[in-house]
């Protein structure tokens, strides 16, 4: 029987317990103690190594504060992490996401998220398309409004589709359709 891991590397804090090396905007989990890579990397790489026939690890989810997200984002690419995929629920919700997208594609790291669609309208869709190295799934939970409909609420079979035509006009290539 294989088992699956899916390991959760929780990156943040008030960067009290180091002081004065850690600080809040930079805590510990952020700095290089020992050898030439962070904590938070030593992690992340550690995570690499526990495969093996009977189990398989799966990418971390990582989960930091609001303040770090762009440390995490700068290490990871120190790391040479090829993606990230935000999510979550519904990604487009945060109020950053935009932020977090572009940072990311212009750091190098690509982006992955799914989403219902029901916040990508014409403009969106443009953005998106300026970008490279973006990867985008629209959920559907079926092949109809009356199938889709039933378990995402009314009107969201619409709403992926309209969110497809956007992506379609917009010029963005390919993007994933997940029933």
């Amino acid at each position: 029987m294989k088992h699956n891991i899916l390991p959760v590397i929780m990156a943040g804090g008030s960067g009290t317990r180091l002081w004065p090396l850690s600080r809040a905007l930079y805590p510990k989990q952020f700095l290089v103690l020992q050898g030439n890579q962070s904590l938070f990397q030593q992690a992340h790489l550690r995570l690499q190594a526990l495969g093996c026939d009977d189990i398989e690890v799966t990418n971390p989810c990582v989960v930091g504060n609001e303040e770090h997200r762009f440390l995490v984002l700068d290490q990871l690419r120190e790391l040479q992490v090829f993606y990230i995929n935000i999510g979550g629920g519904e990604p487009m919700v945060r109020r950053d996401f935009f932020e977090l997208v572009e940072y990311s594609v212009a750091s190098g790291i690509g982006v992955k998220f799914s989403t219902n669609g029901a916040f990508i309208d014409a403009e969106k869709a443009r953005r998106f398309a300026s970008m490279d190295y973006l990867d985008i799934q629209i959920s559907l939970d079926g092949i109809d409004d009356a199938t889709n409909d039933r378990v995402r609420g009314d009107g969201s079979h619409a709403k992926a589709v309209r969110a497809m035509d956007h992506l379609r006009d917009a010029g963005f290539g390919p993007f994933k359709i997940s029933v």
